[in-house]
């Protein structure tokens, strides 16, 4: 980096690429948008440190993921209930995509069936089949999940017929 103005104009660049790794670490636009935000403050007040790094973007990820970690030992202090949310979390990644976006926007993203079904450009009939579907296979997946022998894998669930 030459100056903190090419800094500005990198970090502006990494916006995306920082708001898409935050929904990876989170799963939760909120929360991804508080990870970038504190990314791109702490990279501000550090700018002077940083002309001359060849890899902005690599130190942005780092940061990223260091304030994550931060925040996720400081909240850790239910850790029986953030096994849990892993463990459902890791169930509904396993669903299949049109399941799991469907899951996502009406449960994560608290949109109503119509919003969902203008999303994702389908009938709001769509929207309620997909998502009972989804319950049912998170219920079936969260049985498997309690039987004996069971391996902290993900779950693999098959398309319904």
């Amino acid at each position: 980096m030459t100056d903190e103005r090419e800094i500005r104009a990198d970090l502006s660049q990494c916006l995306g690429r920082l708001w898409r790794f935050g929904m990876i670490l989170s799963f939760r636009s909120d929360v991804a948008l508080a990870l970038v935000e504190a990314t791109c403050v702490h990279a501000l007040e550090h700018a002077p440190l940083l002309i001359g790094s060849s890899r902005l973007d690599c130190w942005l990820f780092s940061t990223l993921h260091s304030i994550w970690q931060t925040k996720v030992t400081i909240r850790d202090e239910n850790s029986e209930m953030r096994v849990m949310d892993n463990a459902v979390l890791r169930r509904v990644t396993a669903l299949p995509d049109e399941y799991r976006a469907a899951v996502f926007l009406a449960y994560v993203e608290d949109m109503s069936y119509p919003e969902v079904a203008e999303v994702l450009v389908v009938p709001i009939s769509t929207v309620i089949s997909r998502l009972a579907a989804a319950r049912v296979m998170l219920a079936e997946s969260a049985d498997i999940a309690k039987a004996p022998g069971f391996a902290e894998t993900p779950i693999l669930v098959d398309r319904p017929a």
